[in-house]
Parts: C-alpha cells; structure tokens; sequence
C-alpha cells in the first residue's frame, strides 16, 4: 500500500456541459454521446403547433392553436377548438 493513502482520483467520462439534460457534475472528462439537448418547441398536446419531439417548452404554444369555444354545454361549442376566446371587458 502508498504511504500516505491514495492520491488523485480515478477518471470518470460523462457529459460535462452544464445546459445539457444529462449533465454530470462527477465526470472528470467530455464524452459526447453522453450529452442529451432539450429539444424546444411547444409541448402541450392541445395546441396547433405541438411538437410531439420538445423536451422544453419554449413558449410558444399560448398564442396558437384553434380559436373558439371551449365550453362543451355552449351553443356555440367548437369539438375542434384548444384555445378559448380572450374575455372581452364588461361595460
């Protein structure tokens, strides 16, 4: 055995890239095929312009979609709506 203990430290490949999704904070070195990205786009379901491949949102699904009603009871329901009217001020 070394006088003293062990020194140094024993290498460790992992993906060092602090925006990645799979970011290790123990790897001592890059590997590349270890990083997973956020894939960005609008991830909910309901709207036109969902991307069924993000992994983050990035907030573009509130202003898209099919405008109308969404109140299934309303006269003027639309079964193809996502995205409500704006409420219009009472006067």
């Amino acid at each position: 055995m070394q006088a003293g203990g062990c020194i140094g430290s024993i290498p460790r490949g992992g993906c060092t890239v602090n925006a990645a999704l799979t970011f290790d904070s123990l790897a001592t070195f890059y590997v590349a095929s270890a990083c997973v990205y956020p894939v960005y786009g609008c991830t909910l379901a309901g709207y036109g312009n969902y991307d069924p491949a993000a992994t983050a949102d990035d907030g573009s699904c509130p202003d898209s979609g099919v405008s109308g009603c969404t109140d299934s009871i309303s006269l003027c329901y639309n079964p193809n709506a996502t995205v409500g009217p704006r409420q219009q001020p009472m006067r």
